[in-house]
């Protein structure tokens, strides 16, 4: 009898208290997903397999922006080689809005980069920090 009133008293509650904690993290609403379209692309530099910088031309001027992305989600970058000649390349981004709080870097869930050929892709630097005080610096290089 006192053994049913353990159960009851102690092992219940905590039993509920513990589904609770564990549905909140797991039935938590993931952020919206929006899609843009980048046009102009003029270079892509790949530093990573998830990581990039797109140069843009700006439609009205002779300026090139560059813009630094990096892929948030595994597996989630598409090259398709669909741009016929006269057009100019482009990258649909979906972006993700959990990460995109800094102004040095654009965070994305995926990525699709539509361009002429797998030649406009070229190798970027990158710098890969390991602990307090170790980095290490390279460049990826592409191999045909």
């Amino acid at each position: 009898m006192k053994l049913n009133r353990w159960v009851f008293v102690f092992c219940l509650p905590l039993l509920l208290l513990l589904t609770a904690i564990i549905s909140i993290f797991y039935m938590a609403p993931t952020p919206p997903e929006t899609v843009e379209r980048v046009d102009g692309v003029v270079r892509v530099l790949m530093h990573q397999p998830d990581e990039y910088t797109i140069m843009i031309k700006s439609a009205n001027s002779s300026e090139i922006a560059m813009k630094h992305i990096i892929v948030t989600k595994t597996n989630a970058t598409k090259f398709l080689a669909d741009v016929s000649a006269g057009e100019d390349a482009w990258v649909k981004l979906t972006k993700d809005q959990l990460f995109n709080k800094s102004s040095l870097y654009y965070y994305a869930r995926s990525i699709e980069f539509h361009i002429h050929s797998v030649k406009e892709v070229d190798g970027g630097g990158w710098e890969k920090r390991e602990g307090r005080r170790s980095t290490h610096q390279g460049q990826t290089n592409i191999i045909e």
